[in-house]
């Protein structure tokens, strides 16, 4: 009786290990990739969610006007602005989540053909990660915003409008 190895000629062993290798640096290349272009994406998120911020207390201001001349706190306004910012992260965060999932097991089968079935699963951990840093990641990206808002002098803001 013969071992598997000695039916197999040695020309694809070699042939198999090479396309392994390859396999291999074309991952840590991918790896590499995104080490690179990943912090630059994050900070861009960042900013375009600071931006919005702006908008956002910019387009309120006469509401900010009023609540401070109500007698409301500057804690209470920057409140009312981070928590938004943190309900957008998380729901940002949940979706996201569901959405990726959905369309990693719809495409997955046909990209990954043999290993697809068994390794596209959702990652719960993945999910805990981004419901707790999404929210707080938005909420620092508001937070000179809010404190632009928190600056506002009810008079002037009022006397304008």
């Amino acid at each position: 009786r013969k071992d598997i190895g000695s039916l197999l000629p040695d020309a694809y062993v070699f042939q198999t290990k090479a396309i392994a290798e390859a396999r291999a640096a074309q991952r840590q290349m991918v790896r590499n990739l995104f080490a690179v272009i990943m912090p630059f994406i994050v900070i861009a998120c960042g900013v375009w969610v600071g931006v919005l911020a702006i908008m956002n207390v910019r387009d309120r201001q006469q509401e900010i006007g009023i609540m401070r001349a109500l007698g409301h706190g500057s804690g209470r306004i920057a409140l009312l602005f981070l928590g938004k910012a943190a309900l957008i992260g998380l729901l940002g965060a949940a979706l996201g989540f569901l959405l990726g999932t959905a369309l990693a097991q719809y495409f997955g089968p046909g990209i990954f053909k043999l290993t697809a079935k068994i390794m596209i699963k959702p990652e719960l951990a993945l999910l805990i990660i981004s419901l707790i840093f999404a929210p707080v990641f938005a909420a620092a990206s508001s937070f000179i915003p809010a404190m632009i808002a928190v600056a506002y002098d009810p008079a002037v803001t009022l006397r304008e409008e």
